[in-house]
């Protein structure tokens, strides 16, 4: 830490503690997945529902990415929750330069947000 070279790595879990309590990805690809097959394609191959990357590719194929998942799909809603010590403790680390950067692989903007709220 005192060389400034901490790099944070962050990812699953992170922002299912409470109180953020955020859906797994898997369940975030469910959710997706559920919500197209009802609406749009009762026939979409079920070996995409809980996986979210895999998901995102079959509408990336499609030209539809940005579109149908981002824009329609995605319960970004679900995402507006507060967020917990893990969050407070990366972006204390981030403001004070404890750390010189945070690589997370959460779809939620936590992290940032409590930055933002200092």
């Amino acid at each position: 830490m005192n060389a400034s070279r901490l790099v944070i790595v962050c990812g699953a879990g992170l922002s299912m503690a409470a109180p953020s309590n955020l859906p797994s990805a898997k369940r975030v690809a469910e959710m997706c997945f559920d919500a197209y097959r009802l609406t749009a394609d009762q026939n979409c191959d079920i070996a995409l529902r809980g996986n979210l990357e895999a998901l995102a590719e079959h509408f990336s194929e499609l030209g539809t990415l940005k579109s149908v998942f981002i824009e329609e799909l995605v319960p970004w809603n679900s995402f507006a929750r507060p967020s917990n010590v893990g969050h407070a403790a990366i972006a204390d680390l981030l403001i004070t330069g404890a750390a010189a950067a945070a690589l997370s692989s959460n779809y939620d903007i936590l992290i940032e947000r409590r930055a933002w709220d200092y």
